[in-house]
């Protein structure tokens, strides 16, 4: 299954670069560390490797899990459209050999440098640990947001324990009982607390010219569970929105409603109306878990009011208490993203905290009882159990 839309899956292959990616800088970067000087690629070399020596007669190629289909995770077979990818796999892979039988031939030497990261990770760990990996769906753990991650954890081969990831999701039914939640938890759920229309908007108290939303009390048993041990919560403050965005974004939302595209990206024909050229927009679905949470603060519309998310809104979809404060600037861009991280980047990048929870309970409890395992067992010998015999009967 699919959990974008075919939009925003096109969009997001069209985003995909041929050349320059991350990968690539990595592997360019360790080249000129290590004093080589790697040329581009040059059409008379067939193939067009990512990287080419001439005079040492050696090429690279940086290839992709997927597109490449390497025997991992990365490299699985989409649920939409198999036989077409299928087909596209195998034209890949014979293209991918048929050239390298070309350079072999002409006297070069081949370096293939996979980018899964996740296969280097376990056979780096796998040495002096059991690795256990998994693709974890975060809404099971109360999270309000339809967010997969993938999670490994090692243990050192030395000592015995079950499967970690066995343990945790066996034991999610009676985590989820402890903290008064059932899954999912929908985004209404999560924020209907902060809805300027219950609670009001007063001035910001930490950014002069801004307002903020006006805290009332939680309402829901997620809200409260959030709220627990905090009496006001901080990061509330609102994005200054012109009344022609405000008037845009209460029209999109409607429009959304009513073509049922909710924690989707906009329909073509709704940009096409209001002429917008951002592709990632999406209106929250009440009644569901928020989408994915990004690091840019207009991605998401509130599911009801014509606006943009909070940072505490966000940080709520990502099941961080109340009582955390988040300090930094609310946003940057451009060469700053190097060196600062936002507000809403700390919110977007991190572990949802009620995950960590039950991720830190499931390796307590399998440490606790390998304690116990290995406890020494007491021992009593017979002259000793004798004289315990002769004080009873005294």
């Amino acid at each position: 299954m699919d959990f974008l839309s075919p939009d925003e899956r096109s969009e997001r292959m069209r985003s995909i670069r041929s050349s320059g990616t991350k990968p690539e800088e990595m592997v360019r970067d360790a080249l000129l560390k290590c004093g080589y000087r790697p040329r581009s690629p040059r059409k008379k070399v067939s193939g067009r490797p990512d990287f080419v020596f001439l005079k040492r007669k050696a090429a690279i190629f940086v290839h992709g899990c997927f597109w490449h289909h390497h025997s991992c995770q990365m490299g699985r077979i989409p649920g939409t459209r198999e036989e077409f990818w299928r087909a596209k796999f195998a034209l890949n892979r014979l293209r991918d050999s048929r050239v390298q039988r070309i350079l072999r031939k002409a006297g070069f030497r081949l370096a293939e440098h996979p980018t899964n990261y996740a296969a280097r990770l376990k056979r780096q760990l796998s040495t002096d640990y059991k690795v256990y990996e998994k693709l974890l769906d975060l809404t099971q753990f109360g999270v309000p947001q339809g967010r997969t991650r993938y999670f490994v954890i090692a243990i050192r081969s030395d000592l015995y324990a079950e499967d970690p990831f066995e343990h945790l999701l066996r034991s999610l039914p009676s985590y989820l009982r402890k903290l008064g939640l059932s899954s999912p938890v929908s985004s209404s759920s999560a924020l209907s607390d902060l809805e300027i229309a219950r609670c009001g908007r007063r001035n910001s108290r930490d950014t002069v010219g801004f307002d903020e939303i006006a805290y009332d009390k939680p309402l829901t048993k997620y809200q409260k569970l959030m709220n627990a041990g905090c009496h006001e919560p901080s990061d509330l403050r609102l994005a200054r929105h012109s009344p022609e965005i405000t008037e845009r974004f209460q029209q999109i939302i409607a429009a959304s409603h009513e073509e049922g595209r909710l924690n989707t990206v906009i329909s073509s024909a709704t940009r096409e109306r209001f002429g917008l050229k951002k592709q990632a927009l999406r209106v929250l679905d009440p009644d569901a878990p928020s989408p994915t949470i990004t690091s840019m603060p207009d991605d998401l519309l509130h599911y009801r009011e014509p606006r943009t998310l909070t940072v505490r809104e966000n940080a709520r979809l990502q099941s961080f208490p109340d009582w955390y404060s988040f300090k930094g600037k609310y946003t940057t861009g451009g060469h700053l993203r190097r060196k600062e991280v936002p507000r809403f980047t700390q919110v977007a990048n991190a572990v949802p905290p009620l995950v960590a929870r039950a991720l830190g309970e499931t390796l307590a409890a399998i440490f606790a009882d390998m304690t116990k395992a290995s406890a020494p067992v007491a021992r009593v010998s017979r002259l000793e159990l004798i004289c315990k015999q002769a004080k009873v009967r005294a």
